[in-house]
């Protein structure tokens, strides 16, 4: 076993389970990375730009009037549908099939209760479509970048 595939030590600070390795650790990290970088960082790109119109106008800027428009809930159920997209397409062992059946099942619901939510935008007050659109984002990033690091880890 080489130093960069030595399983990280307790003395390091963290304690990993079993059989991860420095290296996949950091393809685990990379990948997660790359992931934030380009499918949220990118994903959220029109939310940004409506962002920053909203900051330049003359009106007074207001994230509730930004995310009550819904897409928010377009780009959490794309981050889902392409995080169970990716878990789904990845070779795995017998030994994984039901932590990878949770991670799959929690996104998927996720991805279609922001597509439900999507649908109420017109019936709800803008108060609440941006706190649902916030708490389904923030439940849908935690479920995607667990089915992204699993994907990179496998």
């Amino acid at each position: 076993m080489t130093t960069s595939e030595a399983p990280l030590s307790p003395e390091q600070g963290r304690t990993p389970p079993a059989g991860l390795t420095r290296a996949r650790a950091r393809q685990i990290v990379g990948r997660l990375t790359l992931w934030v970088v380009f499918g949220v960082i990118f994903g959220l790109l029109p939310i940004w730009i409506d962002a920053l119109r909203g900051v330049m106008s003359p009106q007074r800027f207001s994230w509730t009037s930004i995310l009550a428009k819904g897409e928010l809930f377009i780009a959490s159920s794309a981050l889902a549908a392409a995080a169970v997209g990716e878990l789904v397409f990845a070779p795995f062992g017998h030994e994984w099939q039901i932590m990878r059946a949770m991670m799959v099942g929690s996104s998927l619901l996720c991805c279609i209760g922001n597509a439900v939510a999507y649908t109420q935008v017109a019936m709800a007050g803008p108060g609440t479509v941006a706190n649902v659109s916030l708490t389904l984002f923030v439940l849908t990033l935690a479920a995607s970048a667990a089915c992204v690091g699993l994907a990179a880890g496998r």
